[in-house]
């Protein structure tokens, strides 16, 4: 939801950013029936305002994370109800933070606090389908509004949280790996090298595979690793790599109407652009085609 609140002059003038905290005590619950916000303060460096995470901790569980220390959206998320982003200016870097760590977790829900009005942010928002947007300075009632929602959420079982997903995805094994055995194998020989670099693909294909590391997992060279994939497969090691996240991806297009970038993040691409361009080469539909066989009726 977007909300604009009481007008600004700009980040130069800081207003005060919670007014009246005290006016309303009804909504203040016991740290136990509390929501859990990731908070994420990204501040203007020549003019940086005053963080609201303190304020918040009167109605939420508030933990705070340095932006400058979070490499690759890799947080600890568990027990996590939402991601609370305070950004005093709309730059393109904050804004590629919010968007790597949407993807990255796509079903929690993300909450925006900034200083700057900007309704080109607004629309980015709405876009994003951020879960809540609000400019400084807030009033109780607006935090409120963002607890009573949250527990809503919660509630009813409406989100799913991200390390949840990615075991699914896991569990799921959409090529049959796990259930190869030794004679489904041409090469019964290839088979220790197959069991670990499989196993290795369906583990870790969200992130950047080398040849060179799963070579050196099953002591062989990149050209062996590369001749057992040929052999058995019929195609290269980082082919059949391509080939796991595209079969996925569709698990995930299939499963709800999560946007096409979100999917290729989760799966291991780094440019959607891309990922849309192989998904198309291999199922002779967009993403977007794809996904809408099963969602738009």
């Amino acid at each position: 939801m977007i909300n604009k609140l009481s007008s600004l002059e700009g980040p130069e003038v800081q207003p005060p950013l919670i007014t009246d905290l005290d006016g309303s005590r009804d909504a203040i619950l016991d740290d136990q029936h509390k929501s859990n916000l990731l908070w994420i303060h990204i501040p203007d460096l020549q003019c940086p305002s005053i963080s609201l995470a303190g304020s918040f901790q009167h109605y939420f569980n508030v933990r705070s994370v340095d932006p400058a220390t979070v490499k690759a959206c890799s947080i600890t998320t568990s027990n996590i109800d939402s991601l609370c982003f305070e950004i005093d200016k709309p730059t393109d870097h904050a804004l590629d933070i919010i968007t790597r760590f949407a993807a990255k977790y796509p079903n929690l829900p993300i909450i925006i606090i900034t200083l700057e009005h900007s309704e080109s942010l607004a629309i980015w928002a709405i876009r994003q389908h951020i879960f809540e947007f609000f400019y400084k300075p807030l009033e109780p009632i607006h935090i409120e509004r963002i607890q009573a929602n949250l527990n809503s959420l919660k509630q009813h079982d409406r989100h799913i949280r991200a390390e949840d997903i990615e075991h699914s995805l896991h569990a799921e094994d959409p090529l049959g790996l796990n259930q190869v055995h030794s004679n489904d194998y041409k090469y019964s020989k290839d088979k220790p090298v197959l069991d670990m670099a499989l196993s290795y693909v369906i583990k870790n294909y969200a992130e950047k595979i080398y040849d060179s590391d799963v070579a050196e997992l099953c002591h062989i060279t990149n050209f062996q690793l590369r001749r057992v994939f040929h052999r058995q497969f019929n195609m290269t090691f980082q082919e059949y790599v391509c080939k796991y996240r595209i079969e996925t991806a569709k698990q995930l297009l299939k499963r709800s109407r999560v946007s096409v970038s979100s999917v290729a993040y989760q799966v291991g691409f780094t440019d959607p652009s891309y990922f849309t361009r192989v998904f198309k080469q291999s199922c002779q539909l967009s993403p977007k085609q794809f996904q809408a066989q099963f969602h738009d009726h």
